[in-house]
């Protein structure tokens, strides 16, 4: 693959964040009691991508259906329990990795992440703060993703 195309993808996938903001911005009442089902969606991005993973590693289907729904649970109570900096940077760097190697077959793990990061940056939407500092935020909190991914792409 080119370089120029996988800067290109990856420019389109964390363009997810600005999307996951201005539709944040525009649905401000609906952010807190929506929450819990932000992190539902989030652990379920990250598991999909973990299930088309392994898919494309030519594993057993019920090895891979039962593997994720641990990987989900673990995720899930990793998210609700711990909403922290290293959870993230967990949860980007399997991403990276997984976006790294599916590029090859397709671009499932990409769009699967450009929702991941939609989500993401509504979960971490500040009613408080206006568009550009929401976000700084969010890409302050997302800036190792595509430095993982650049790195990943160039080893």
């Amino acid at each position: 693959m080119e370089t120029f195309q996988f800067l290109l993808i990856l420019l389109v996938t964390y363009f997810g964040i600005i999307i996951g903001i201005v539709i944040s911005r525009f649905t401000r009442e609906e952010i807190n009691p929506g929450k819990k089902y932000f992190l539902s969606a989030k652990s379920l991005m990250t598991t999909f991508m973990f299930s088309y993973f392994f898919y494309q590693l030519n594993i057993n289907i019920f090895v891979i259906l039962v593997t994720s729904l641990i990987f989900f649970i673990i995720v899930h109570s990793l998210n609700r329990k711990y909403k922290s900096v290293y959870t993230n940077l967990i949860e980007f760097s399997l991403m990276s990795i997984m976006f790294n190697e599916t590029l090859k077959f397709g671009y499932v793990v990409s769009i699967l992440s450009f929702f991941y990061l939609i989500v993401f940056a509504s979960l971490e939407y500040d009613i408080k703060l206006n568009f550009v500092n929401n976000l700084k935020i969010s890409f302050v909190k997302t800036f190792y993703f595509p430095i993982f991914l650049i790195i990943l792409y160039f080893i």
